[in-house]
């Protein structure tokens, strides 16, 4: 067991996680394109598990989702007007991003959090390929990182509460099996179309409704790129309308005295 925590998590500041800022912004534009390629809409209830500080929370209200913020360990700063529970809502999406290695019994915490069963569950964490004691990813240093997967590991816990496991490089993904079963090779005349709209799905129009195109789209790495990228500039032109939305929203709520 893992004795070193409490000594792990007395951190001020961002110890030792200089990235954390770019993985958030990184994971916001990445996210933006999953959610919109499956479908997810502005209203549908979204909660960052373990979201530290908040940042990337409050960048996907700043797009338009409806994001909530949870972590044990600090308030997020960013989130103090938009925090959530696990067992304080019916989420249609959780985001766990470098949570699953923090686990100290991650088959009861992981069973805990996928009981709330949302549509599905968006996370990062490195997976254990028989590195050695070297490995960059265990951060002796920090401490906090005590628990390592395998695609094998994923895969098991998926199946056990009802989800398939995806990995799409960059973010991996359970997705409930009711929307999963609908898995399969696209035809020969799906992939045509496929090849066909891809450019125009680059931009964002017309993006697929079919669950087995939409889970192809989401493996094309190149073009999930390009339709996050499209969408993060398309959000800059008007930058804080969301914002602005959660403004007017806290000083009603104030004014009513909630």
């Amino acid at each position: 067991m893992p004795y070193w925590l409490e000594e792990a998590y007395q951190v001020d500041g961002l110890g030792l996680d200089v990235g954390a800022c770019q993985r958030c912004v990184n994971l916001s534009i990445e996210v933006a394109a999953c959610l919109a390629v499956l479908s997810v809409a502005e209203n549908e209830p979204c909660l960052d598990f373990g979201s530290g500080l908040g940042l990337f929370a409050r960048l996907m209200r700043d797009r338009g989702f409806d994001f909530r913020a949870y972590d044990k360990f600090i308030q997020p700063f960013f989130m103090d007007r938009f925090c959530g529970t696990l067992t304080g809502g019916k989420w249609s999406v959780i985001t766990a991003f470098e949570v699953l290695e923090h686990m100290v019994s991650p088959g009861e915490e992981l069973a805990e959090l996928l009981a709330a069963r949302p549509r599905m569950l968006l996370f990062t964490t490195h997976l254990w390929e028989r590195q050695g004691l070297d490995w960059w990813y265990i951060s002796p240093e920090g401490g906090q990182h005590i628990f390592f997967h395998t695609r094998k590991s994923l895969q098991v816990i998926a199946a056990r509460h009802g989800y398939a496991y995806f990995d799409l490089k960059r973010v991996k993904l359970f997705l409930c099996d009711r929307l999963a079963a609908q898995d399969r090779p696209l035809s020969q005349w799906e992939k045509i179309a496929f090849r066909w709209n891809r450019f125009r799905w680059h931009g964002g129009a017309d993006l697929p409704r079919d669950v087995p195109t939409q889970l192809q789209l989401l493996r094309d790495g190149k073009t999930m790129r390009r339709l996050g990228q499209h969408l993060f500039l398309k959000h800059q032109a008007d930058s804080f309308r969301w914002a602005n939305r959660d403004f007017a929203a806290i000083g009603d709520r104030d004014d009513k005295g909630a």
